[in-house]
């Protein structure tokens, strides 16, 4: 490692391998060379830079004798007690979309005065993307390839659901949607190396998706990411925010598969309410979908395949419940799997929501013998607690962290 002083900057530059005791396994210049070229990467050096004191993130290329050296100049995400750190998550991102600037950039200028006319498309995202320093549609474009081969390296490192909660979802919601079309062109490369064994190679068709994009296409993926943007609340009550609340109303599910579960967790909410809520009434998902939940805090168990109302709008909340799975800041693999999940009334974000639910009803069953109440969402697993995680707000978008 070599560290020098520049006026009012301390950086530090490293090999990308003195990332491997943090981040192992970690192949990610592997990944990205063969994302984006037909060679084994040996004339390539990856550097990182890190500007402990500065601001932003880059990713220039140089030319030296007969390789290339590229770089990345990473700033930290946030501070620890006035120590800079970066987010495991977030890290890799800065890696792969900085790195693939040293791809994308010479892909698309290669093909210069293609891109340049469809500039048609940069009025759609221009307040946007000037919002965030990019301020032509050149910039913009390539930006837009870069951020969706880092997504694209998301999905090979932790799978699609991960990447798409964590990855994708955080960039649309930012106004990135041209990311939209491009990873679907690029799931073409993807299948079809032989015919395009480079980024560049892939340009031509890449073009030819982007000057089909129509004005029903931007109007959707902008709507899309003003759904992501919401709830426009601050911060999000904690888990035990709702036994402090008035006027509580039970949803419980109408659809659940496995009816002695479903019959034992009523009988379980039934003791909750009876001892916590005398007042509040209980109600199914379905007659909760045609009532007006406005004045009400909510308490909604179930799964989402069986909970009507949590099948409507759990999808707005930044994690995922699958039979086979569990994700939020991280993925959880197997069954067994609970979650406690506090957000806001989607009716009245005034109003605290309660989420406790399941890959099977029986899970929630006397889930109150574990400790619960701190945090935005909990994750346990046959009574042991895993994760006791937050929502926190970055760029607009909320994440699970």
């Amino acid at each position: 490692m070599k560290t020098f002083s520049m006026p009012n900057e301390l950086f530090t530059i490293s090999p990308l391998s003195s990332l491997l005791y943090n981040l192992t396994p970690f192949n990610e210049k592997q990944r990205l060379v063969q994302y984006c070229t037909d060679s084994a990467g040996d004339d390539l050096q990856f550097n990182v830079i890190i500007n402990f004191l500065g601001w932003g993130n880059f990713g220039p290329r140089i030319q030296s004798n007969e390789t290339y050296e590229m770089y990345a100049v990473l700033a930290p995400s946030e501070s620890a007690i006035k120590i800079p750190t970066f987010d495991i998550g977030s890290l890799y991102k800065l890696l792969w979309h900085e790195f693939a600037h040293s791809f994308a950039n010479p892909a698309i200028e290669a093909y210069e005065d293609e891109f340049s006319a469809l500039s048609h498309l940069w009025p759609a995202v221009k307040e946007s993307m000037k919002s965030q320093a990019y301020g032509s549609w050149e910039s913009v474009i390539k930006e837009q390839l870069t951020e969706s081969i880092a997504c694209r390296m998301a999905v090979s490192r932790f799978g699609e659901d991960v990447a798409d909660l964590n990855y994708v979802r955080y960039q649309k919601g930012r106004d990135w949607m041209y990311i939209t079309p491009i990873m679907t062109s690029l799931k073409k490369y993807e299948q079809n190396r032989e015919k395009y064994p480079t980024l560049k190679s892939f340009m031509p068709e890449l073009l030819a998706d982007l000057k089909r994009i129509k004005d029903k296409d931007i109007e959707a993926w902008a709507n899309e990411a003003k759904k992501i943007r919401t709830p426009a609340a601050n911060s999000i009550p904690i888990i035990d925010d709702i036994y402090e609340q008035d006027s509580v109303l039970f949803i419980v599910s109408s659809q659940e598969t496995d009816l002695v579960a479903d019959r034992r967790l009523k009988e379980f909410i039934i003791s909750i309410r009876d001892r916590l809520f005398q007042n509040a009434q209980i109600v199914a998902d379905t007659t909760a979908l045609d009532m007006d939940l406005s004045t009400y805090h909510l308490s909604v168990w179930g799964t989402p395949a069986g909970n009507l109302f949590l099948q409507k709008y759990l999808r707005e909340i930044p994690v995922l419940i699958k039979e086979d799975k569990v994700v939020a800041e991280n993925e959880y693999l197997g069954t067994g799997y609970g979650m406690l999940i506090s957000w806001v009334n989607p009716l009245n974000e005034k109003n605290t929501m309660a989420i406790y639910t399941a890959q099977d009803p029986q899970s929630l069953v006397d889930f109150n013998r574990i400790m619960h109440g701190a945090g935005n969402y909990h994750i346990f697993n046959n009574f042991i607690s895993l994760k006791v995680g937050e929502f926190k707000k970055m760029g607009g978008v909320w994440l699970a962290k």
